[in-house]
């Protein structure tokens, strides 16, 4: 059996940890996921508790900072984040289960070092005037002085950004067609018949039951990119300033080059993970400014000033309260030890983000929307998990505080932000991101 921490004095295992009642599980886990976990039922608990489900694994959730920490590091690889996909949920139906998210050890960490340049440094900065046009492109169209919803708006926003960052210039019409095929899957994924069908693959053993309609669209969004894989290698005229030509160069140089339908798979997921949760993002950003005028009037002066921590910080704030996926998790590969906690093969741990940022000891007055507390104080590795974090962080992290920081920006510089009446809207639980009920409803005004 392997350690993951220091000898510790005496040994626990799951049967010492408290542990959620079975017939009670199907509303105490959604609450240890959405705001307010730290006061729900398990979180009550305490740090750590088990939840048995029958055809399930055992689920231990923890809180325990000293526990993310040694869950994410995994320096022996005791733990997958493969796994976890695989079986309870429906990425390897989505993206293929030779993707990166699947890939283990050292298999995951020459393949992440291969593909994280377009992610970061400066490649970000060639990024940032395409993704201010977007924004002054919509803004164009938008209405000033009615309703609209923010969360409607951020998902035309966060496709248009992952279409110009990852195919750059396209042939004129063709990044038409490509969105809307892209939508047309988007639509199937998003369909109750698909949603239940996966949610039935978890109960049994992550075998995903066949959903016709999501393959029909998935050829016809492969079929525009096989096409367009195929321009872009013969050179047809097109620009150098997209993720695609970072693939197809990495790919060519591979000792394994994979086939071009494997390159298609992985860029219609490639947009698709910077889709829905951006958008998510983007519409609590604007849910909560619109309901602090002293958050938005601070915004508002330092933009003018040309200075973005504040509004970094607020992004910060927004992702701490809001994450658009509410935890993230590990499934154990061998017998081991986690910080005294001796965990048997197959177990799966999983940490709850608004449990670790609802702690009052990491956070004072947790509950309450203060972007000033990361002015000062970035946020931390194993304290702040929006994106996860270890060798399995979302790629995209980088990618997407990024995007949200232009979008914001050049939408303030144009217009202001104001509630409807009454309080924030609350969060909403959907696949399972957490989005506002009210789709973030506001109004723009002219600046």
């Amino acid at each position: 059996m392997r350690s993951m921490a220091a000898p510790v004095d005496q040994m626990s295992s799951l049967h010492d940890l408290p542990h959620a009642r079975v017939w009670s599980a199907a509303r105490d886990v959604p609450a240890l996921l959405w705001p307010g976990a730290a006061s729900s039922a398990l979180g009550r608990l305490g740090e750590r508790v088990v939840v048995d489900v029958p055809l399930l694994p055992p689920l231990l959730f923890t809180s325990s900072i000293a526990d993310v920490r040694a869950l994410l590091i995994d320096p022996e690889d005791n733990f997958s984040f493969g796994q976890v996909l695989r079986r309870l949920t429906a990425h390897d139906v989505i993206f293929g289960t030779d993707t990166l998210s699947f890939l283990e050890g050292a298999q995951h960490r020459a393949e992440r070092k291969l593909v994280s340049p377009p992610y970061h440094g400066r490649a970000l900065k060639s990024y940032e005037d395409a993704i201010a046009a977007v924004m002054r492109k919509h803004l164009e169209r938008l209405p000033v002085g009615s309703p609209i919803s923010f969360l409607k708006i951020g998902y035309q926003l966060a496709v248009d950004v992952m279409m110009s960052v990852v195919f750059g210039a396209a042939e004129p019409g063709a990044t038409a067609d490509l969105e809307q095929a892209m939508y047309g899957w988007f639509k199937a994924l998003e369909s109750p018949a698909f949603q239940g069908l996966s949610a039935l693959g978890v109960f049994t053993g992550g075998h995903a039951l066949p959903y016709l309609p999501l393959r029909r669209h998935e050829k016809a969004v492969d079929a525009i990119l096989l096409k367009e894989i195929a321009n872009r290698r013969a050179g047809r005229g097109y620009s150098d300033n997209g993720l695609i030509e970072h693939m197809l160069q990495v790919n060519a140089q591979s000792e394994n080059p994979k086939d071009d339908a494997t390159l298609a798979r992985e860029l219609r997921g490639t947009v698709l993970a910077g889709y829905e949760t951006t958008a998510v993002t983007l519409a609590w950003i604007a849910e909560f400014v619109s309901h602090n005028p002293r958050v938005l009037d601070e915004l508002q002066r330092s933009i003018e000033a040309g200075d973005d921590c504040y509004l970094d910080a607020v992004i910060y704030e927004v992702m701490r309260l809001r994450p658009a996926v509410p935890g993230t998790a590990r499934r154990v590969l061998r017998d081991t030890v986690l910080n005294g906690i001796a965990l048997p093969r197959g177990t799966v741990v999983v940490i709850p983000f608004l449990a670790v940022h609802e702690r009052p000891d990491i956070y004072d007055d947790p509950l309450a929307f203060r972007p000033e507390r990361f002015l000062n104080t970035p946020p931390g590795t194993y304290t702040w998990l929006p994106f996860g974090g270890g060798a399995h962080r979302c790629l995209g992290a980088k990618l997407a505080t990024f995007e949200a920081r232009v979008l914001f920006r050049t939408l303030l510089q144009h217009r202001s932000l104001t509630a409807l009446p009454g309080p924030p809207a609350r969060a909403h639980p959907i696949r399972p991101m957490l989005m506002p009920i009210n789709r973030a409803t506001v109004i723009l005004q002219h600046r």
